[in-house]
């Protein structure tokens, strides 16, 4: 594996902690009426983002 694959399957990992972190300590609805939001929650989709970008540049890299 090249260090483009492991910090794809490291990002991606993160994801999945994130994601996870979201559903089990926030992402419900408060006693007020309120949606109680994380940063997990736009982290998620950051460490996807970046996790795609690391497996598409790994992959042009490998080419040449």
């Amino acid at each position: 594996m090249t260090r483009l694959q492991i910090a794809a399957v490291i990002s991606f990992v993160l994801v999945g902690l994130s994601g996870l972190a979201e559903i089990l300590f926030y992402g419900d609805i408060g006693p007020h009426g309120a949606v109680n939001e994380s940063l997990f929650l736009p982290l998620t989709f950051v460490f996807l983002v970046a996790g795609v970008v690391f497996l598409i540049l790994s992959h042009f890299v490998n080419r040449r």
